[in-house]
């Protein structure tokens, strides 16, 4: 597999989507017509056509916290990653909702409720 092990706010989102009863696949991984490797999504949800992903703070460079961009290069390596995968989900037209770290502490239930309404309305 391509992705990384799933961390703990991951592991926490999979628990309130569970709890909710939305069936899912964790790291799938997405390829184009010739078959080679393109992006593994946290979280996809067939039923809604859709995936989640789940964005920290500091890696995906929150812009409310980094209004100017990544500061470091692991947060630009970590930012290019995360446009290219954004850019190629929308090309096999596949609807990408985020959870922010941020709003997931902020309110677990309510950032992931907002999630799966953005992907049922897209």
């Amino acid at each position: 597999k391509f992705g990384l092990s799933p961390s703990k706010l991951e592991n926490a989102i999979a628990e309130h989507l569970d709890a909710l009863g939305i069936k899912f696949e964790r790291q799938k991984t997405f390829r184009n017509a010739k078959g080679h490797f393109c992006a593994v999504v946290d979280f996809y949800i067939s039923d809604l056509g859709g995936c989640i992903e789940v964005n920290g703070t500091y890696w995906h460079c929150d812009p409310r916290v980094y209004p100017d961009g990544p500061r470091f290069e692991s947060q630009r390596i970590a930012f290019q990653k995360q446009q290219r995968k954004s850019e190629h989900m929308k090309n096999i037209n596949v609807s990408v909702a985020d959870i922010w770290e941020i709003d997931f502490n902020n309110d677990p239930i309510g950032s992931v409720r907002a999630a799966l309404d953005k992907l049922e309305k897209q």
